[in-house]
């Protein structure tokens, strides 16, 4: 008697792994993309936050120069003598 066998990768076995691995492979690009949109979003925020800081610092930089400025210009300047 002679008993037919499947060939290599088609028992229940294998088809199971086989689903298995795929199924973790999509969860593992989802994540993986999923990461990265959250850097690449952050990395936006923190260049966001960035360019208002220095904007900031930028204009407060130019009115305490203005004030100086105006500062030494008014100041009197007696004489001795």
């Amino acid at each position: 008697m002679v008993f037919r066998a499947s060939p290599p990768g088609r028992e229940y076995a294998s088809e199971n792994n086989l689903y298995m691995i795929s199924s973790s492979i999509t969860s593992l690009t989802k994540a993986i993309s999923d990461r990265a949109k959250f850097c690449l979003n952050q990395a936006d925020t923190y260049r966001d936050s960035l360019n208002k800081y220095t904007g900031t610092e930028g204009e407060t930089v130019a009115m305490i120069r203005k004030k100086t400025s105006s500062d030494n210009n008014n100041t009197t300047h007696g004489t001795m003598g």
